[in-house]
């Protein structure tokens, strides 16, 4: 049991990471969601703008249909490849179809390099533009091909797809008929060959008869090769038909090679393997017909010239038979291919594709907006939540304000939450109020579990860049303690930047300043505001002439925050940046507590982390943070 439960506890955690995980990529999502529709707007605007420069182009279709052959036959036993058909395949057909020869032949028919598009050109780039716009293609597992040309109207695509099938089969019929005749040939030369050699064996047979008196009826017997002479019948062994049949198909494969070459180099692999197969046949033949003639001169005492007669008047015979299955074949089988389909003018233009590079655009446009989104949050370090924050410096979050509703936010006045003229609305207002509200809770609730202070509470309020809202928030925060019943004094400490004075109505020539250098007293500088038990002091020193640095450090300091605990509850510091100047760390370490001011999605985590360093290092009691312009 207590093995078993660590395991289950570690499952949860991941599974619990993992959620995590994605909610912050989907806030980081929310967060900028603005990147993305703009990303997508600006990728489809400029696939719009693609499109519009784009010239519509036209695709027409001619189909071709190419003729079955049948497997059996000469042609087939000798493996040559005919042009057209099946045995060829239908991919050559289409390697065929985008014949440069055929492309020149069209452009020149159809004048398409008198185009004004192409009088730039030279005939090269003419022929390779339109080649790269013909295409052809299998239509299924059919002897039918479809070939489609583009053109910049109907009229031309249509004369270009039809010309293309036209003089494709001219190129064909052509080539077919140089394959045949070529075959034809071969063998015809082959049989003339023969027909040389058993003219030579017989001669030489008739010549052997004259010097040894060979008698005239065996003589016969050996011409005619199985004829019955005086009652007796003599038959060829079989030996004798495998020595045929040997030399038959070592005919045919030469017929075979010599047509290769006719296209092919001598290095071709077709090429090699019947050469060596040719070898190793001839091989053969050399040893069956030493061995047959060795059995007729046994048997009928007989020489080699007597078995040569009877070999070649059969292979003579065999080939007279296979060339005469030749020609009929020729006759049945040289068939051209034909149109059965010719182009059409296209109603329609096939580019561009406006629907589809639109959506392509979008979906494109999209995904970089999502892509560029997840980029900048990776590179981001500042801080958008309050979870970000306690994880980030490890204080708790009092409250977040929102960051609409305000006017006039760039010209820096603080707005105030009794002030309706601050707001674009009263619903903004009161939704502002209620966050002030829930700060000043959450942050007494702190102080009265943290904080043990004689006489009023003291409280600074700092940020860690310029810029974060700090004023408002003290401003803000002083009102909505004021309003509870509790005096409260305001004091501004930021003499480089005042903002204090302007919404609370205050001279801002005499102040904080004035009080440590003695030059006015504590009933000169407090102000009453308009707020019921509400005053502030402004930072002072219009004159310029003292030493912030010295006058913050100095027991002067100190006996002002005194007297300030015995005359209101609650006394707040507004500060400059702490990671500027010296004020935040002088003052941190005589109050009983610090309120860093974040401003979400805006402030680096680095610069809080040395904000907090400095002011602990001063001796500063942070208490914890205030998030400023949440989007709400």
């Amino acid at each position: 049991m207590d093995t078993e439960s660590p395991q289950i506890q570690i499952i949860h955690q991941d599974q619990e990471e993992d959620t995590i995980s994605f909610k912050e990529y989907w806030a980081a999502l929310k967060r900028r969601w603005w990147l993305i529709f703009l990303t997508f707007v600006i990728v489809v605007a400029l696939t719009g703008v693609y499109l519009s420069r784009q010239s519509k182009m036209y695709q027409a279709t001619a189909v071709v249909k190419i003729p079955s052959q049948s497997g059996g036959g000469l042609a087939a036993t000798l493996g040559v490849f005919l042009p057209f058909g099946r045995s060829s395949g239908v991919t050559t057909e289409i390697e065929m179809i985008k014949l440069r020869s055929i492309a020149e032949k069209v452009i020149k028919e159809l004048e398409l390099d008198k185009k004004e598009i192409n009088q730039m050109l030279d005939w090269r780039q003419i022929v390779f533009l339109f080649q790269a716009k013909l295409r052809a293609r299998q239509r299924g597992s059919s002897d039918l091909i479809e070939i489609m040309a583009v053109g910049d109207s109907p009229e031309e695509a249509r004369d270009i797809a039809n010309a293309v099938a036209a003089e494709y089969i001219l190129v064909s019929e052509a080539a077919n008929q140089k394959q045949w005749n070529d075959l034809i040939g071969q063998m015809e030369a082959k049989l003339k060959q023969v027909k040389i050699d058993l003219e030579t064996s017989t001669r030489m047979l008739h010549e052997q008869e004259a010097v040894e008196g060979i008698p005239a009826a065996f003589s016969l017997l050996l011409t005619r090769a199985g004829t019955s002479v005086g009652g007796t019948q003599y038959m060829l062994p079989d030996a004798a038909r495998a020595v045929v049949q040997l030399k038959s198909d070592i005919a045919q494969m030469e017929i075979q090679r010599d047509v290769l070459l006719g296209s092919v180099s001598e290095s071709d692999p077709n090429v090699i393997r019947l050469e060596n197969q040719i070898a190793i046949s001839t091989r053969k033949l050399e040893q069956a017909e030493e061995e047959l003639i060795d059995r007729y001169n046994k048997q009928f005492n007989l020489t080699g010239d007597a078995a040569n007669v009877v070999f070649n008047q059969q292979l003579y015979a065999t080939l007279v038979t296979k060339q005469e299955e030749l020609k009929a074949q020729h006759i049945m089988q040289n068939k051209s291919p034909e149109i059965i389909e010719e182009a059409e003018k296209p109603l329609f233009p096939s580019k561009p594709r406006k629907a589809l590079t639109l959506m392509v655009g979008g979906m494109l446009g999209l995904f970089l907006g999502l892509g560029i989104a997840l980029f900048r949050e990776y590179r981001d370090n500042s801080m958008h939540t309050a979870e970000n924050v306690t994880s980030s410096i490890d204080v708790p979050v009092f409250g977040k304000l929102p960051s609409f509703g305000i006017r006039d936010r760039k010209s820096g006045r603080i707005a105030l939450i009794n002030d309706a003229d601050s707001f674009r609305s009263d619903r903004f207002r009161a939704f502002y109020k209620d966050s002030c509200r829930t700060l000043q809770l959450e942050l007494m609730a702190t102080v009265n579990k943290q904080v043990e202070h004689e006489g009023g509470l003291t409280l600074l309020l700092t940020s860690s860049v310029p810029g974060e809202g700090t004023s408002t928030i003290a401003a803000n925060l002083a009102v909505s303690i004021a309003q509870t019943g509790k005096k409260v004094l305001l004091v501004d400490t930021d003499c480089r930047d005042s903002a204090q004075h302007k919404p609370l109505g205050m001279d801002a020539d005499v102040g904080l300043i004035d009080i440590l250098t003695e030059s006015a007293s504590w009933d000169d500088v407090v102000r009453n505001t308009s707020e019921n038990n509400l005053c502030a002091i402004p930072a002072g020193g219009a004159d310029g002439q003292f030493d912030l640095s010295a006058l913050l450090m100095s027991p002067r300091l100190e006996d002002f925050i005194e007297l300030s605990r015995k005359s209101f509850d609650v006394v707040i510091f507004d500060s400059s940046p702490a990671t500027s100047p010296s004020e935040s760390a002088a003052i941190g370490s005589k109050v009983d507590g610090v309120v860093l001011v974040i401003k979400a999605n805006h402030t680096q985590k680095d610069d809080i982390l040395q904000a907090k360093q400095r002011i602990q290092n001063s001796g500063g009691n942070i208490l914890g943070a205030v998030l400023n312009c949440v989007r709400a």
